[in-house]
């Protein structure tokens, strides 16, 4: 495989500064490693934890076009490889901005 592991980058982000590593970093894509207690679960866990917002971000900050998530099952070890759609995408960007925009006025 060709690429970079564990990337270190700093950018700004909606005009804040934000810092990220990535797993892998292709020139295409960059592709980040979870684990899930179980993998038919990982759809619900990307909301409830957030993974929107780091695709969005990460697609920032390295300037790529795809995202790509290869979830390990801790339980079975099977894995499973998911690129984050448009919509989680344009959903984690839309977290970022109202998270912005309490930081900015203050209103946590």
């Amino acid at each position: 495989l060709s690429g970079l592991a564990e990337v270190p980058a700093i950018d700004y982000v909606q005009g804040l500064p934000v810092r990220a590593k990535a797993d892998w970093l292709r020139d295409d894509c960059i592709a980040d490693v979870k684990t899930a207690s179980s993998i038919d679960d990982f759809d619900y866990n990307c909301t409830l934890f957030g993974y929107d917002i780091q695709a969005y971000i990460y697609l920032e900050i390295f300037k790529r076009d795809f995202f790509i998530f290869i979830v390990v099952d801790k339980r079975t070890f099977k894995v499973k490889v998911v690129q984050a759609t448009k919509d989680m995408i344009q959903e984690g960007k839309r977290k970022v901005a109202i998270a912005v925009e309490n930081y900015v006025h203050g209103t946590f």
